[in-house]
């Protein structure tokens, strides 16, 4: 926008120098006008004057005073000529005041144009500066709740010159309140799980042994699935369960594809396996 407005200045700086050289010349149009003025009626007196000495008996003069004739001709002539040359430069200064005028008119007339855009855009900059305004004066009075919230709560802003575990146990929405809650909702969530594997504890013990006697199920059409099942069973059970990696074909060599939703290997703790063993049980 302030492109836009900067071009427009420019444009009407432009129009208003255009004007400004017009009106000089109209100026100048406008005392030429007033000379040539003069000079017409100083050169109608002379036409007058010239008309008023027309000799008497014209016919009888040409024949018997015929220079003084002939000098009356060449006077009134050339009271004539110079009378119609002033005229014709009359007519044609005032063409060309008439062709200025027209220009002034119609750059007065852009200029308009120009300033009722530059207008509007101010228009449309302060209403965008007065929305700014408003939205900036309801961000304050937000920060200021805030702050008046943090007060009333007695927040603890971060203090990061402290070590990063401690750092990470200071956040401000992480307050001794707040972490009893989180405990006594673990506990509770504990107590729905215990309560869900109580109600299942046939289909749980019925895992269990499906899981044990897997050679008896392996055979089955869908002894695949069978075990799989069980063993969504003993994982819902035991969240986290350990094996070696010389176990794993024994302990998972039944399950289908996709069956263990996550896989931690602790490459420190593989014994006597390589680490391309792992990364092919990974794969």
């Amino acid at each position: 926008m302030a492109s836009a407005q900067k071009n427009i200045t420019k444009e009407i700086e432009t129009y208003e120098q255009k004007n400004r050289m017009i009106l000089d010349k109209l100026d100048d149009i406008s005392h030429t006008i007033d000379i040539l003025n003069d000079s017409l009626k100083q050169a109608e007196r002379s036409y007058d004057l010239i008309r008023s000495q027309e000799p008497s008996l014209m016919w009888f003069q040409k024949i018997f005073n015929k220079s003084k004739v002939e000098q009356y001709f060449e006077d009134l002539n050339r009271a004539n000529s110079v009378l119609n040359d002033l005229v014709d430069q009359k007519r044609e200064l005032l063409e060309s005041q008439a062709c200025y005028e027209k220009s002034l008119r119609e750059n007065n007339r852009r200029i308009n144009i120009f300033q009722s855009e530059r207008q509007n855009m101010n228009i449309q900059f302060n209403q965008w500066l007065n929305r700014q305004q408003s939205q900036l004066k309801q961000l304050e009075k937000r920060i200021n709740q805030l702050n008046s919230l943090k007060l009333l709560n007695k927040v603890k802003e971060l203090d990061f010159s402290q070590t990063y575990c401690d750092l990470q146990k200071s956040n401000p929405w992480f307050d001794k309140d707040f972490r009893v809650m989180q405990t006594e909702l673990f506990i509770a969530a504990l107590k729905v799980k215990k309560q869900f594997l109580y109600d299942n504890r046939k289909n749980l013990s019925k895992a269990r042994m499906i899981w044990r006697k897997q050679a008896d199920y392996i055979s089955k059409v869908n002894g695949s699935q069978i075990i799989g099942t069980a063993w969504q069973w003993l994982n819902c059970a035991i969240p986290v369960i350990s094996t070696t990696f010389a176990s794993l074909g024994i302990m998972f060599g039944n399950l289908p594809e996709n069956s263990i939703s996550n896989v931690f290997i602790d490459y420190s703790c593989s014994g006597n396996r390589s680490l391309q063993d792992a990364d092919k049980f990974w794969l």
